[in-house]
């Protein structure tokens, strides 16, 4: 294959990743920083806040899209799937906790856990306007 045929093509993989990334995490993510009401079967009310990413959904796909890199060998294998990462966002607002629940490959799955490990600090999530830790599971589809 011709080098400017591979860079063309990974340049095209690489744009058709963050398209398919921002159109799943669409919903994902569509409660960020919403609120809703939880009622206990006494009738008590509880006020809960999701967690807020800096700049909101917008910002948030731009960073994982910026900061999850697939790994070489995992483009030339051709490996495809959907990858689901469980990280808590602390009561400082740190993504903490990191695990794979759903795994693809280890490469994958080490890259998946270092772009957690670099996303901004959320405002953390609340209930009855105390914080609280909030897991949050991602689904990321190659």
């Amino acid at each position: 294959m011709h080098p400017l045929s591979l860079l063309f093509f990974m340049h095209s993989f690489t744009y058709l990743f963050i398209f398919i990334l921002l159109a799943f995490f669409q919903n994902a993510f569509s409660q960020n920083g919403q609120s809703d009401t939880l009622y206990e079967e006494s009738g008590k009310m509880h006020i809960t806040i999701t967690p807020l990413y800096p700049g909101k959904e917008a910002t948030l796909l731009k960073d994982i899209g910026n900061t999850f890199k697939i790994p070489q060998n995992a483009i030339k294998d051709n490996i495809h799937g959907t990858l689901l990462i469980e990280f808590t966002v602390d009561t400082f607002g740190f993504a903490s906790n990191t695990k794979i629940i759903k795994s693809l490959r280890e490469d994958i799955d080490q890259a998946a856990i270092e772009m957690i490990k670099k996303l901004k600090r959320f405002a953390p999530a609340t209930m009855d306007n105390k914080k609280v830790p909030f897991t949050i599971k991602l689904p990321l589809k190659i």
